[in-house]
């Protein structure tokens, strides 16, 4: 062996780089420890050893539940699995040496109850009197309190013996995440049988009482998950506000419609920098709470979409436009990041399209928002921002005027979406010729995700951009370009459209175009072919010409050029 390979510090860093992540896509994206690093680790730490400690010390500094010290590190003959319960029980009192097994583990956790990386995982339920209490008693004997080096936790609804508060929930903690159900894929639960929201969100559950007593004493938190009900507690929004650490927050209203007043402190969530709001139920505890703290800190606001309104398409910006209003009021001078996502995937977006009969892109298209800048116009005064996502189940319809007065007012802005985040037919028209008005004051953006009529300015009509010469303006910083638009303009080449696009926008290096639905009688589904074929021409000229100026980019990377 390389004597490099005896000194613990390289072997630190090198089995660091062994383990790894996986995620699992969504929002936000699952992330759990790969397979494969949890089978290098295991079988380094079996090698030799000189390994073998500090294999285990990567190994071992996470793990998704206190029962996996308990079934394999306690022997197999004292241990009582009871299926009906889902239940691991002790059949006898393990003696102080049996427990002291756990010794060299319990100094290497870091991290408790990230879900596993196995689709059938299942976690069990503890006993209280014969593993969880005598776990607390042997901790506080060895250590002097419950697991000295955890920092983060991911709670989850099976824990529900109080037992659990007393051992995870530590004045050392920095992130705690409770079961949210905006979030329930970080929850791996033990399965239907004991999968009860009411149990958990109900005020009498004992566990709930007992957190609501214990946050207080969390000094070092800088992450916290947690539904309104939780934070409404008197005591934990006490706490949290004034608390001088806390920098991330995300909040469910999924279950509640609670009073979420803030207690007069000096300090009103004064450090918060990330703010995450999600469920948004038919009340308005988020907006409220909006208006209650002083975001001198924030830098970044996302609201997670659950629930669609599938008659009418405005419901959704109406509480955007309340959200942005109250935000706008706080003068909140760093925010630089604004995002509203949808939940799910494409399948469950296509939940909100509109039946149009035969229909040749899947039996629907995507709501259109008319008028959509009166939604958004209070962003104008937020002159800091540098992101405006918005992804929900509509598309927004800007004016000529309104993106004018958005990019002038907004010179830092560098992702501007206000689409999907699929690309899906739509139907009604938008009309959008101020495109260049976001060149010209934006020299940062470098995502642009719009819908788009697809007119030319007069001016260029006119001049020499309509035969293929240098546009009036350029932009070199942006890099992905989503196009909501329509078929091109009557008496206009497709050469055109592709040489105006390849002049402003030289350096793309995604471009996805999605047409709007037929409609007949105004817009058949021949023409609607006829539309794709000719905005098909017009991609596959913009990615010859990004191939002959660069000859070294990724081919498999213009696959993500297309026309739907």
């Amino acid at each position: 062996m390389y004597r490099c390979l005896t000194i613990n510090e390289i072997l630190e860093i090198v089995f660091a780089y062994v383990d790894g992540y996986e995620y699992i896509e969504g929002f936000p994206a699952i992330k759990c420890r790969k397979t494969s690093a949890l089978s290098t680790l295991a079988a380094l730490a079996c090698t030799c050893k000189t390994f073998r400690d500090v294999a285990q010390d990567v190994l071992w500094r996470e793990i998704p539940d206190i029962s996996v010290l308990i079934c394999h590190l306690l022997p197999e003959e004292i241990q009582s699995y009871k299926a009906s319960e889902r239940t691991l029980y002790l059949t006898s009192n393990a003696t102080e040496a049996t427990w002291d097994r756990l010794d060299k583990f319990v100094t290497r956790i870091r991290f408790i109850g990230r879900r596993l990386p196995y689709p059938s995982a299942v976690r069990c339920r503890l006993d209280g009197p014969s593993i969880l209490q005598p776990l607390e008693h042997y901790l506080q004997r060895r250590f002097g309190r419950p697991f000295p080096k955890l920092a983060d936790v991911i709670y989850q609804h099976h824990w529900s013996h109080p037992a659990y508060v007393r051992l995870l929930l530590l004045p050392q903690i920095l992130t705690v995440r409770f079961p949210l159900d905006a979030f329930r894929d970080e929850i791996q639960d033990v399965g239907p049988h004991y999968y009860d929201d009411s149990a958990w969100y109900g005020s009498g559950n004992p566990a709930r009482q007992l957190i609501a007593k214990t946050i207080p004493g969390m000094h070092s938190l800088k992450t916290v998950w947690l539904e309104d009900g939780l934070l409404a507690e008197y005591p934990v929004m006490s706490h949290l506000a004034s608390l001088s650490t806390l920098e991330e927050l995300w909040m469910d209203s999924h279950h509640a419609d609670t009073d979420m007043t803030i207690p007069q402190t000096t300090r009103r969530f004064s450090s918060l920098r990330r703010l995450y709001l999600t469920g948004l139920w038919p009340g308005t505890p988020p907006a409220d709470f909006l208006s209650y703290i002083k975001p001198a800190s924030l830098q970044s606001l996302t609201f997670k979409w659950i629930h669609y309104n599938y008659e009418d398409e405005r419901t959704g910006p109406r509480r955007l436009r309340h959200f942005f209003s109250v935000l706008s009021t706080t003068k909140p001078r760093r925010l630089e990041h604004v995002t509203a996502a949808a939940r799910g995937d494409e399948r469950s977006l296509e939940k909100t399209f509109i039946p149009s009969g035969s229909h040749p892109v899947g039996g629907g298209y995507l709501r259109c928002l008319e008028k959509g800048g009166k939604y958004l116009r209070s962003l104008c005064d937020i002159t800091s921002l540098r992101t405006i996502k918005l992804e929900i189940d509509v598309v927004f319809q800007l004016s000529d005027d309104f993106l004018i007065q958005l990019a002038s007012s907004l010179p830092h802005l560098e992702h501007l979406s206000t689409i999907p985040g699929v690309l899906y037919a739509f139907k009604l028209l938008p009309t959008f010729s101020g495109l260049l008005a976001l060149v010209e004051n934006c020299p940062r953006l470098s995502i642009l995700r719009l819908a788009v009529r697809t007119v030319f300015p007069k001016a260029q009509e006119d001049g020499d951009t309509a035969t293929g010469s240098h546009p009036v303006l350029l932009t070199s910083s942006m890099r992905i370009f989503d196009l909501f638009t329509t078929p091109v303009s009557e008496g206009v080449e497709a050469s055109t459209v592709s040489a105006f696009l390849k002049s402003t926008f030289p350096n793309l290096e995604r471009f996805r175009v999605a047409l709007q639905a037929s409609h007949e009688p105004d817009f058949s589904a021949e023409e609607r072919e006829n539309a794709c074929a000719q905005w098909s021409r017009i991609v596959e000229a913009m990615v010859e010409a990004r191939l002959e100026r660069d000859t070294d980019m990724n081919i498999d990377s213009l696959r993500a050029w297309y026309v739907r």
